[in-house]
Order: structure tokens, then sequence, then C-alpha cells
């Protein structure tokens, strides 16, 4: 397995390792394994584990997309021709990232047998050359709920199709142009490394359900510094008791590196009143089980990464911390367990209480009875 990278760094191209002779041939389709050690070699980030596969059948001249999910529920893709040929492009909608607007575009095909790698926080789509079959690979659930586009013709993003498409559904036609993207619509989270403004990303995940909050804009409070603890708490106070969140946290720096401030009220959405870590987790150990009735919590990994799943007693979410800019912000009566540590994970908890026994439901059953009184 060879990763190539494309004008865009974070989209690879991924060229498997083919074994041929009189018989026929032989590949690994996918090792997860390799692809992180070559994700790895490219400082690119690790994705979450995948849970869907997804297989479609288009006609000759069949366009589909441009497609993304918004957050919590976006997809990373792995996406692959088995038969036929297809033109893929993904749009970089990332509203931080320096490719902003940008698209790359590749041809699969059944012969040359790559597969493109897409990230979370792009919108993806492809142009059948052929009929083909097309089988890719997501982080994340397919949710009709959160689902979005833009046009595929869009003339700021100016795609290259290599023909014009003959047939395109009627909900693809309607898509909004790319210049009417709303970021806080996309909500696509991307890395701060050395940002000055305060931007707060909210995953906008209400007790699990689609409910998307207005963003916070960092132009506000750029301009009124000592409005940021009543703005953010103002967007806090509208979710439900059962809630949580993905936020992004300033992180300032130089060359020497970079820093990220902690302070209640202002980028942390209550008083804290303890604080601890959790580090040097044996390799195939998972902790959590339980809910609390009155604690919130931030959790932050500030080194390597671990799999937090989420579940309010009605849907589940997975959430994968692999980032010391972004805290998942827990309110109560949430489920966690945390899985998938790495050998240098270091999670950081932030809470607003002390410690307290009586606060803790480590009976799954009987969460789901206190949930459903």
């Amino acid at each position: 397995m060879k990763l190539l990278k494309t004008n865009i760094p974070d989209v690879v191209i991924i060229e498997p390792t083919v074994f041929e002779d009189e018989r026929g041939w032989f590949m690994e389709r996918f090792n997860e394994k390799r692809f992180y050690d070559e994700l790895k070699k490219l400082h690119l980030p690790i994705p979450a584990s995948f849970v869907q596969d997804n297989h479609s059948y288009s006609k000759k001249g069949v366009l589909r997309g441009l497609h993304y999910q918004r957050r919590p529920f976006a997809q990373g893709k792995l996406v692959q021709v088995v038969q036929g040929s297809a033109f893929d492009v993904a749009v970089d909608i990332r509203p931080e990232s320096n490719t902003y607007g940008k698209w790359v575009g590749v041809e699969l095909n059944e012969y040359n047998k790559r597969m493109l790698w897409i990230p979370e926080g792009f919108a993806h789509g492809f142009l059948a050359i052929e009929d083909t079959h097309f089988l890719y690979k997501t982080t994340n659930y397919y949710n009709k709920n959160v689902e979005d586009g833009i046009r595929w013709d869009d003339p700021d993003l100016a795609i290259e199709w290599p023909t014009f498409p003959t047939s395109i559904n009627r909900k693809d036609k309607a898509f909004i142009f790319f210049k009417e993207l709303d970021s806080s619509q996309a909500d696509i989270e991307l890395p701060i490394k050395k940002q000055e403004k305060l931007d707060i990303l909210a995953a906008k995940h209400t007790n699990f359900k689609n409910d998307i909050n207005p963003k916070i804009s960092s132009e506000n409070i750029e301009t009124d510094k000592c409005g940021e603890s009543q703005r953010l708490q103002s967007t806090l106070s509208g979710q439900q008791k059962n809630s949580s969140e993905l936020v992004h946290l300033i992180a300032i720096g130089d060359n020497r590196g970079s820093l990220v401030s902690l302070e209640s009220k202002k980028n942390i959405p209550f008083d804290i009143q303890r604080i601890y870590y959790i580090f040097a987790t044996q390799a195939g150990i998972s902790r959590g089980f339980h809910a609390h009735r009155e604690l919130k919590q931030l959790l932050i990994c500030v080194a390597g990464s671990c799999q937090i799943h989420l579940d309010d007693g009605k849907n589940k979410q997975h959430v994968l911390l692999n980032d010391p800019t972004q805290g998942l912000y827990l309110n109560q009566m949430i489920w966690r367990e945390m899985h998938d540590f790495s050998a240098d994970c270091v999670l950081m908890v932030l809470a607003n209480q002390h410690y307290n026994e009586n606060d803790y439901i480590r009976n799954y059953d009987e969460f789901i009875r206190i949930i459903n009184e």
C-alpha cells in the first residue's frame, strides 16, 4: 500500500499492492494497520474507525454530489471503484483551512485499483465515466437529517468534470452554491494551531438529536471581549438537560510551540472545581461505563487519542478525541464509555463538582430506567 498526496494534503490517493500471476491477481482491499501507518508517515491524523460500507451502481453519465454531513455526523470516506470508471471529487469546506474552496479530482477505475481517502470536512461527488460499481467506507453512519450538499456546477469551484453529466437527481440539482455555504452549516472541525481569534465551533449536538445552534462568530467575540462569557453561557443555556457538544479551544503560539488557556465560564462553560487526567491506560482496557446525575465535564485529549462512546438512552454517538484544541462537553445524564486508548493517550477531565460517588450511575439498566421516568 502506497499513499500519494494530492494538491490538498489531507486528501490522499491509495495505491494498493497487487500480486499477479498466470491465475489472475490478489490484493488487500483494506488493511487498517497499514493504512494508519502510512498516514502517520505523511504526518496526517488518524481517523475514527470505519463503521459503514456502501455500494452504489451508477450508469454512464450519472453524477452524484456534492454531498456531506454536518457535525457531529460528518463522515470521512475511503472510496474506490471495483467495476467501471468514475471521476471522483473532494471539495474542502473547512472554513479555517488554507485550501478552503479548493477541489481535488481523481479518476478511479477497475484497472488502476486506486482508492481515495477523503477525511471529514469535505464535500464529495463523482461522475460515472462508464457503468460503475462504487464502494466506500465511512467513519460515521448515514444520517439523512444532517445530509447537505453543494451544486456540482458551482462557478466559484469551477470543477473540471471530464464530460457533461447526463443524469442528476432533483435533490442534487437543488443544492446551494458554494458562496452561500455558511461555515456554521458545514460546521466541520479543523485542528487550530496558530489562531488568535476565539472561534468556538460547537458540535451543535443537542440531546443527540439534530438541532443545530447558531455559531458564535469569531468576529463578534473579537470586537467585544468582555462579552465572551455571556455569549457562551447564552448558547449553552439553550440546550436540553441531556447534551454533549464538541468545542474548539483557542490555541496561540509561535515557533516555540502552542498554548491553550482554559478559563471558567469563558471557553469552559462551568466553574471548574476538579481536574484530573487519565494516562498509561493498558492496551485493550476500556474505562467509564457510567453516567452522572448532576456532574458536568469537559474532556480534552491532550496527547494521543481515544474513542468516546456516548448514549442518552435513545441514541448513541461515537466521538474520536485526538486533538488538544478540541474539548468534548458532557452535560449530566449521558452514559459514557472510553475505548481504544493509544499508548500515549493523556485524557484530561475538567468537572464542575468534586468527586461524589452518589452522583454516579454505574448500572446501565438503572440509567435507562431513570431516563424513561
